[in-house]
């Protein structure tokens, strides 16, 4: 799901998110979030917390991960059809994700 190389040995980040934009989220983050409820006993008991960082499209995505990789990554744009049939374990429900943000981008923004 990471950059792979491409044919002209640029590294190459593939979704199917078109111009949306999508939450991303580190496990640092995620383990502040939980220690931080925790803390909090019983307060937040029982109630929905949404985590999220922030959110980039896919083209961002490339660049930032370039910044961080030293090296040039694009981003390649599929549909969400070709990227179900990619073939990796995940793919299909991988698919469905991008397409959901996709398609249904306020829901999620």
């Amino acid at each position: 799901m990471g950059p792979r190389p491409g044919p002209d040995g640029r590294l190459a980040l593939t979704f199917p998110l078109g111009d949306k934009k999508m939450a991303g989220v580190a496990a640092r983050d995620i383990g502040r979030v939980a220690y931080g409820i925790f803390k909090r006993g019983l307060e937040l008991a029982g109630q929905r917390i949404g985590v999220a960082g922030e959110h980039l499209s896919g083209s961002e995505m490339a660049r930032i991960l370039g910044e961080a990789l030293g090296r040039e990554v694009v981003y390649h744009e599929v549909s969400p059809e070709a990227y179900r049939r990619l073939g990796f374990p995940g793919a299909d429900d991988l698919g469905n994700m991008f397409q959901a943000y996709r398609d249904l981008d306020t829901h999620f923004s």
